[in-house]
């Protein structure tokens, strides 16, 4: 888990550097700010190491010519995948992060490169030539990305508290969005207990420039129909999601290591219901 933390506006680089150290606990093995004053822009983060553990993948992290920068909180499953078609189409690379295979797909594929993604994640990118600032969350919303929209400017960060270090933030309570959190320790959409402040949707996208900001949505979970089968053919081991979890998650094996508790329990295995044909039913789960 990382934090990452930012703004676009009048602010000064101690906001930066103050939302920064809120969000320490997410991040101890590292910490950064990029601030630009001349655009009012700031990116900060807060880094756990998990990959690449070198300062080589300290972030922000920006491209070579310095157009574009990223705040990254997340981890991209399929990133040895996307690095190999990367350097393979001469794009060269130089860290072993997931973060610099998600900075240099952007820069190629813009926000088309989130179709290319397979993870959890939210994050920033900063087009210093157009003056633009990227945000997106993940398909289904497992990270966590809360933003302002201001008369001063634009605040995003990765937890509500650091957003309000910014005083010219209203502290206006949504009641609403209060009695959700007291009930269900949850807040429905996008709602906060701030009215000031919104949670930005999964599969969602957020560009923010001097224009203002518009949240787009680039992704919507596909839903069966009623006789689709969960898996099409044979058991759910073999299908093509279940060996791409298993190559991200389950450590390879070793000589002379047993690894028959992975297997899946026989009450997982799809089977064809009776009195259909084989694909026409669900998998039975007993």
């Amino acid at each position: 888990m990382c934090g990452i933390a930012g703004f676009l506006g009048p602010w000064s680089g101690q906001l930066a550097e103050a939302m920064v150290a809120a969000l320490r606990h997410r991040g101890p093995d590292d910490e950064g700010c990029h601030f630009d004053e001349a655009t009012g822009l700031a990116l900060g983060h807060t880094r756990l190491s998990i990959i690449d553990l070198t300062d080589a993948a300290h972030q922000p992290m920006s491209t070579a010519d310095g157009r574009y920068t990223t705040s990254f909180n997340g981890e991209i499953y399929n990133y040895r995948g996307l690095r190999d078609e990367l350097e393979g189409a001469g794009i060269a690379l130089r860290t072993r992060s997931d973060t610099e295979v998600l900075l240099a797909l952007y820069v190629r594929d813009q926000a088309a490169c989130l179709d290319r993604l397979h993870g959890i994640f939210a994050f920033s990118i900063w087009d210093s030539v157009e003056k633009r600032l990227f945000l997106a969350r993940d398909h289904l919303g497992v990270k966590l990305l809360y933003y302002a929209v201001l008369d001063q400017g634009f605040l995003f960060t990765s937890e509500l508290k650091a957003a309000t270090l910014c005083r010219d933030l209203p502290r206006d309570i949504d009641p609403v969005a209060l009695a959700d959190h007291l009930g269900l320790l949850w807040t429905a959409g996008d709602a906060t207990i701030l009215q000031a402040v919104r949670k930005l949707r999964p599969g969602c996208t957020l560009p923010a420039d001097a224009a203002g900001a518009r949240v787009q949505r680039y992704y919507r979970t596909r839903l069966p129909s009623r006789w689709s089968p969960i898996w099409s053919r044979g058991t759910a081991v073999g299908h093509p999601r279940f060996k791409h979890h298993c190559r991200c998650h389950v450590p390879r094996r070793r000589s002379g290591q047993n690894h028959d508790h992975l297997r899946l329990h026989p009450r997982f295995v799809r089977r064809p219901r009776a009195g259909g044909p084989d694909g026409c039913g669900g998998a039975v789960f007993r």
